[in-house]
């Protein structure tokens, strides 16, 4: 990582196990320079890390690192291009946390503190959930959708063509080179998945996603969220999310936690009229639409700047005809 010189306001303390990194003369090497090539050499020096249980980098191997130093002005240009895709994409990731945030707190508004349009004029009554507003029912989650678990994926089918076969890791990192994929034959179509679908992590990660990285297989451990009875995506998907503690607390191992399936009939939610949740949803999917395109325009970000990182130190791509402005770039 890159400390930005924006975040800087004097001497910082380092936590253990890092090492700071700076160049002994700027007018050889800039930082940010020294950032992006490091990045190409990651894979080798997790291969010649030492340890058995934990890998660690000495201090050694690290100085016995060999880097392609080329002249000052290329390796500004170097680092003004990758940067202005890291700014993008930082800009877009905080697009997309904001979008979250601002949905998730509707639906906490309306649904859980009762602030819904025209609740002043609402009659609240008890119920096992507590107090609620006259009208609302309380259901199980089990009502609200159907839970279909994810396909029994074994290491034989894991192929490098096809479908991405979506596990925990893809929930939480999206599609990686490393993602297995399977051309689906042979497997159900009920095992699809596609943008806007919830996917709920019932083992070891104990979350809900709504997934927006394009079509891909669903492995066990995993739910997909079909909503029934009038339900939609975005409601299930915020009503789960708003659950998640009252799930966890529920959950079952020592060393890895699981929910057993029984546990959608035991948790429930306030559920407010269909006029009400269908004029949450007219708020809320425009936020889920643009929280999608806005992910879409993340994957080509990644991939364009992945792509051009190694071309672009190893010379491949010639920069001596670029021209950026004095001040564009901060060591």
């Amino acid at each position: 990582g890159i400390y930005p010189i924006k975040y800087y306001s004097g001497r910082f303390d380092v936590y253990q196990r890092t090492y700071v990194l700076r160049s002994l003369d700027q007018s050889k090497l800039i930082n940010k320079y020294l950032y992006y090539a490091l990045q190409l050499k990651l894979e080798l020096l997790k291969s010649i890390s030492t340890g058995a249980a934990t890998k660690f980098l000495t201090l050694v191997i690290l100085k016995d690192l060999d880097l392609s130093l080329p002249p000052l002005p290329t390796q500004r240009k170097i680092a003004t291009i990758l940067s202005a895709y890291d700014d993008l994409i930082e800009n877009n990731t905080r697009r997309i946390k904001i979008l979250e945030e601002m949905a998730s707190a509707l639906y906490r508004e309306w649904f859980v503190n009762f602030h819904f349009p025209g609740h002043e004029k609402a009659r609240m009554v008890e119920s096992e959930l507590g107090t609620i507003p006259e009208g609302w029912e309380v259901m199980p989650f089990s009502s609200l959708a159907n839970y279909i678990n994810g396909y029994a994926f074994k290491p034989s089918d894991w192929g490098n063509e096809g479908k991405p076969i979506i596990k925990i890791k893809e929930l939480k990192a999206g599609i990686t080179p490393e993602t297995p994929l399977n051309e689906g034959d042979g497997i159900p179509e009920k095992y699809n998945v596609f943008d806007g679908d919830v996917l709920f992590s019932w083992s070891a990660d104990l979350n809900v996603y709504l997934w927006m990285n394009g079509n891909g297989l669903l492995n066990q451990h995993l739910f997909n969220v079909v909503p029934i009875n009038g339900f939609t995506h975005a409601f299930c998907f915020h009503a789960l999310k708003e659950a998640m503690p009252r799930f966890r607390a529920l959950s079952l191992g020592a060393t890895m936690h699981h929910i057993k399936r029984s546990a959608l009939d035991q948790v429930s939610s306030a559920v407010p009229p269909a006029e009400l949740r269908e004029r949450f949803d007219v708020f809320v999917k425009p936020m889920h639409d643009q929280q999608l395109m806005l992910t879409k325009r993340l994957l080509i970000l990644r991939r364009t700047r992945n792509l051009l990182l190694p071309k672009l130190i190893s010379g491949e791509i010639d920069v001596e005809g670029l021209k950026i402005k004095a001040g564009e770039l901060e060591a």
